[in-house]
């Protein structure tokens, strides 16, 4: 990987914190956003679905394309012009794609707004938390995208990424956009010694949107596990000399501090 390109926009929180609501992580360690998009999202959502039924994976996607647009309009709040521009670029093969736009624009516009005034702090906030992660990586990565590599004998295809800081709503979430080449990384700012270091976390956010045209290849039902299963890779590069000692309570540590929708127990997810 040959660049790294730290994006630090304030709007892109707000958008991130309603795709972290549509999920429904089941922990929040900061009240003030997620609380929020938590207030806010159901209303929108549904009269989405009452009007047009749309899939749940769809909304998701649009939102977690707004947190990871790489510039903003220079305004208080993004027009519902470049919304609606966004979404045209999403939705390019989709038949109702005008009818998406000029529903969803003008509210997720006053969703914005709503958030943005409730949280006036947000923007100087990003600043600093963003910073904190920033020098975290460049102090503790140099090598170590190249030693989960060496780990993963697959073709790497990422030349640039672009991260995003975002608010920590969930206390440590992300997701990977491949399509904007984009990861957006919940920027805590402060890490308690027991807890995995927020670049190990950036490293594995990282690791799936590298892999991820190899992961084409895999069914639709074991695409989404690849996200589990490079975490090994990404844990043994951090400590390479003792991989002997290296264990499943230390993956599912990290499975539980890196995937909300584990729970407290990391088998919560496969129980129905």
């Amino acid at each position: 990987m040959n660049q790294v390109e730290w994006r630090i926009h304030w709007q892109n929180s707000i958008w991130y914190a309603m795709a972290a609501e549509m999920t429904r992580f089941r922990s929040r360690r900061d009240d003030r956003l997620a609380v929020q998009a938590t207030k806010f999202v159901p209303e929108l959502m549904e009269a989405l679905f009452d009007y047009f039924r749309p899939s749940p994976k769809l909304l998701i996607r649009l939102l977690q394309r707004l947190a990871t647009q790489p510039e903003w309009e220079p305004l208080p709040e993004p027009s519902q012009e470049q919304i609606g521009a966004i979404i045209a670029e999403e939705l390019v093969e989709e038949p109702r794609r005008r009818h998406y736009i000029h529903y969803l624009a003008p509210r997720l516009q006053r969703l914005f707004i709503a958030i943005h005034a409730a949280v006036p702090s947000l923007s100087g906030e990003m600043i600093v938390y963003a910073d904190v992660l920033r020098r975290r990586w460049k102090q503790e990565n140099p090598g170590l995208i190249a030693e989960v590599q060496q780990r993963l004998p697959l073709n790497w295809q990422l030349d640039q990424v672009n991260i995003f800081c975002v608010f920590p709503v969930s206390g440590g979430g992300g997701c990977v956009y491949p399509r904007t080449r984009s990861v957006a990384i919940e920027a805590v700012p402060i890490t308690f010694q027991f807890e995995l270091p927020e670049t190990q976390r950036l490293t594995w956010l990282i690791t799936q949107l590298a892999v991820d045209q190899a992961s084409q290849r895999l069914s639709p039902e074991l695409r989404p596990l690849v996200k589990y299963a490079v975490i090994p890779a990404v844990l043994a590069a951090m400590n390479p000399t003792n991989w002997d000692q290296f264990g499943d309570g230390r993956i599912y540590f990290a499975m539980q501090s890196w995937c909300p929708e584990f729970g407290e127990d990391p088998l919560d997810a496969t129980n129905p």
